[in-house]
């Protein structure tokens, strides 16, 4: 029996994306069914995960009865509007000077990208904590010792000391805020970096003829023709920064679920947790649409 060219081309794409629907289903999807029918029972036995009908409960807890668990969403969320805009920018602006054709412009790439290559485990939070017990085991300047210790990464202590206890926090807070960003960066930064290769230099070169600007050939060239990818650099931050191990929902998960052992608590928070995130993904996307449609006008 002989197969036509389309249907052997359509057997060849599945075989070779088989890996990840199988991946999907196995990590993704399975994980994701039995989070909320967690969510929904009580354990009988973690043998198995042999769950017994409970109901809403949970939910009815987290979103109408505790005071304690919307704040934790409404911080995150808070945080995310904070970091969110500042890595998108900070990593657009650095990807256009990493695309300027200047001497030594591998390197300065290969910096900008190293933290992505470092990870964000252990190695981060040996670079993030260096010298976090202080020699005598004392705060400095009414601070927590790892404020100090981050901000002398950068400042001397001396310096601190000098400015004062207001001045010298606001000032490590400012360099803590600037490390996180600027640690966020390197993904949006390849992102940014392939989109702007990707602007044939013909459209600079005719805007030039017609007397435009700098200013005005970002804003009439380059950022319209990067605006797919700065839709995928606001989701991949957003992702990134929900997802991230040190955000206040993600440890209350992680100490329901492990220290108190309240794995269907642990499991109706995350679905919580995922849903907003879905929600503001989606009013993300329909914001985007909204503006592309307006732009077509």
């Amino acid at each position: 029996m002989r197969v036509d060219f389309r249907k052997r081309q359509a057997i060849q794409g599945l075989i070779l994306v088989s890996p990840w629907i199988i991946g999907t289903i196995l990590f993704f999807l399975y994980p994701a069914y039995e989070t909320i029918a967690l969510s929904v029972s009580e354990l009988e036995s973690i043998k198995g995960l042999q769950k017994v009908w409970l109901g809403f409960d949970y939910y009815r807890n987290i979103l109408f009865e505790s005071i304690a668990y919307i704040p934790l969403y409404q911080r995150v969320f808070k945080e995310m509007l904070i970091r969110t805009p500042l890595v998108v920018v900070f990593s657009l602006f650095i990807a256009i000077l990493l695309n300027l054709d200047i001497k030594g412009r591998g390197i300065l790439r290969s910096l900008f990208v190293l933290p992505f290559l470092l990870g964000s485990g252990f190695i981060m939070q040996q670079i993030m904590n260096q010298g976090l017990q202080d020699e005598m085991g004392e705060t400095a300047m009414g601070t927590d010792t790892t404020s100090v210790t981050r901000g002398t990464i950068l400042i001397p202590r001396e310096v601190l000391y000098y400015l004062g206890p207001n001045v010298s926090n606001i000032v490590m807070q400012f360099l803590a805020r600037i490390t996180e960003v600027l640690w966020k960066c390197p993904v949006p930064i390849i992102l940014f970096l392939g989109g702007l290769q990707s602007i044939s230099g013909s459209l600079y070169e005719s805007a030039k003829v017609d007397g435009a600007t700098q200013w005005e050939m970002f804003w009439k060239i380059t950022l319209p023709m990067i605006g797919e990818i700065i839709l995928v650099s606001i989701i991949y931050t957003l992702i990134d920064m929900f997802t991230e191990s040190t955000n206040v929902v993600m440890t209350t998960i992680h100490s329901q679920a492990f220290r108190s052992t309240r794995f269907e608590f642990a499991a109706a928070l995350a679905c919580v947790y995922i849903a907003i995130i879905l929600v503001l993904i989606g009013v993300i996307f329909g914001i985007a649409a909204l503006i592309r449609r307006s732009g077509n006008k």
